[in-house]
């Protein structure tokens, strides 16, 4: 039996039809984290590595009865088993923020098998969807954020950074990217994980210990060999340019993100975070319009049938204006945003909802941000 694992990261659920309520717990939960890490900060080390962010105890009220997530240590392995409840009762985040970083546990790389559902995955400038049977890793010296609207199965393996032998610039290129499923060293390592996940209690544990050793050094070969693969190494711009990216996916649903609180984010003026996008052939209002049209075109996309409010769907994704959206959408798409709803319903379900003139129950949509 696996214990209550401890908390390193921010685990929030929410009724998908309160989208409201959902918004306001974020909102105070982002205020009182942001109050907490300044106590912190003037506190001691020990403090602070002791210290649990506001934001673990807002999630610790929505997470009961729906994720369920447990942790075993096997030898340089801890094994932890997340699965979340049904799609159309709760929607799931899983970050790890500044704070958890700050408080602890930096020192290890996770390795995440999906098992079930899908995730989109996100870190160091990178937002990657991971479907199920795929590997991908994170690294918790550094946030990043997991976001599903399906009930989803992970499997987590962690263990010490060291292990990789690789360069925090080099780890920073592999993070929430897919692995190759076809790799002949994940056809190895896959029947190795499944054991590892549900340990045989007739072997001794000083033989699990040793086979977790070994799964560790696949999980680095396989990892070195993937960044053999990788085009040469990314500049010094190329890298701020995705860190800025990153924490602007991060932020997208705030209507207040101005180009002023991004270069203040980052420390850069004004005028150099335009010349950084416009080395992209983009412009920085360009790149996060299509962004957020990016992710509302999928929200209504993937609603599993259900029948998402357009407007709250917006409003989500950053936008003050529904007509705004819906032209955006347009122009960007050559439909409105209600034709690709429809379009992505499963055609059995149209159907019957063309034979009998019901409408569909409308929910609130499942993706936080």
């Amino acid at each position: 039996m696996y214990p209550p694992a401890p908390r390193c990261m921010d685990i929030r659920t929410f009724r998908n039809d309160d989208a409201d309520a959902r918004a306001d717990a974020d909102a105070r939960a982002d205020a009182d984290a942001r109050a907490d890490a300044d106590a912190r900060a003037a506190a001691d080390g020990d403090a602070a590595a002791d210290a649990r962010t506001a934001a673990d105890r807002a999630a610790d009220g929505h997470a009961g009865g729906v994720v369920s997530l447990r942790e075993e240590r096997i030898g340089p392995l801890t094994v932890a088993l997340l699965s979340s409840g049904s799609p159309t009762s709760a929607s799931l985040s899983l970050r790890r923020t500044a704070d958890h970083v700050r408080a602890g546990g930096a020192e290890v790389v996770q390795l995440a098998v999906l098992d079930a559902g899908r995730l989109d995955v996100r870190q160091d400038g990178r937002a990657s969807y991971v479907e199920r049977g795929g590997f991908f890793l994170l690294d918790a010296a550094r946030p990043f954020a997991m976001y599903t609207a399906a009930e989803v199965e992970l499997r987590v393996f962690k263990f010490p950074r060291v292990a990789l032998g690789l360069a925090d610039r080099e780890l920073a290129r592999l993070t929430a990217s897919p692995l190759r499923p076809d790799h002949p060293l994940t056809t190895l390592l896959t029947p190795l994980l499944v054991q590892l996940a549900a340990p045989d209690s007739t072997l001794h544990a000083q033989t699990w210990e040793k086979l977790a050793r070994h799964v560790v050094d696949i999980i680095a070969t396989l990892v070195n060999d993937h960044l053999l693969d990788l085009p040469p190494d990314e500049s010094p711009r190329q890298t701020l340019v995705a860190r800025i990216k990153d924490y602007v996916r991060e932020h997208l649903g705030d209507p207040g993100l101005s180009p002023q609180r991004i270069a203040a984010e980052h420390h850069i003026s004004l005028r150099y975070l335009h010349k950084l996008f416009a080395s992209e052939s983009t412009t920085l209002s360009r790149w996060m319009l299509q962004e957020r049209l990016r992710g509302s075109r999928r929200e209504l996309g993937e609603a599993g049938g259900r029948w998402l409010l357009v407007a709250a769907v917006a409003r989500r994704w950053g936008f003050t204006s529904a007509a705004h959206f819906s032209r955006a959408f347009r122009d960007a798409y050559d439909m409105s945003p209600r034709e690709w709803q429809n379009s992505a319903l499963p055609h059995r379900q149209r159907r019957e909802l063309a034979t009998s003139g019901a409408r569909p129950t409308t929910v609130e949509g499942p993706w936080e941000n």
